[in-house]
């Protein structure tokens, strides 16, 4: 089993179990934190290897990760490390984003989503967010005019954390 990440340096950090099988892949579980520092993410891994009895062999984690903060010069990745993760591997940003979209897209149709773990909505301060599958499904490009250019970026919104860490998933396995 491996974990795929979108990190939130100010905002959600979101996080995929995925156990390759054969040529499909199971998704087990999905969650995404607002507020929590990485060096919380391995209790939350560890819980994660108590409820599905297994180990997981890698963390794939954005490009981003292995940027300083300007807070106290460490690296994303270098909090994981010292919190106990190994394995923990940067995906190096794809050079066009929509060719992240396309591996997205390409790999989706081999996915099995657990519907309990993936598919509930989450509560936080007793607000409703959506589930990790309907983060994927609610996805969208944001269009803006400058000028006489139009362009297209996906948009960013609480369905974007959950789906650029499954992005993060589809880039490393094509790699």
């Amino acid at each position: 089993c491996f974990t795929f990440w979108d990190i939130g340096l100010s905002d959600y950090t979101s996080i995929w179990l995925v156990q390759p099988v054969g040529r499909f892949f199971l998704v087990l579980d999905w969650q995404e934190w607002e507020g929590e520092p990485g060096s919380m993410m391995a209790e939350h891994l560890r819980a994660w290897e108590s409820k599905w009895g297994i180990t997981i062999a890698g963390h794939y984690v954005p490009h981003d990760a292995a940027r300083r903060s300007p807070n106290d010069g460490k690296s994303y990745l270098e909090t994981l490390n010292e919190s106990g993760l190994r394995n923990v591997q940067v995906v190096p940003r794809t050079p066009d984003i929509w060719l992240g979209i396309g591996y997205t897209r390409d790999i989706l149709p081999a996915c099995w989503f657990n519907a309990t773990a993936c598919d509930t909505e989450r509560i936080h301060n007793g607000e409703e967010f959506p589930s990790g599958v309907a983060c994927l499904e609610g996805y969208s490009k944001d269009i803006s005019a400058t000028g006489s250019t139009l362009r297209e970026m996906p948009k960013h919104d609480v369905f974007s954390h959950s789906a650029d860490a499954f992005r993060t998933f589809a880039e490393a396995w094509k790699r």
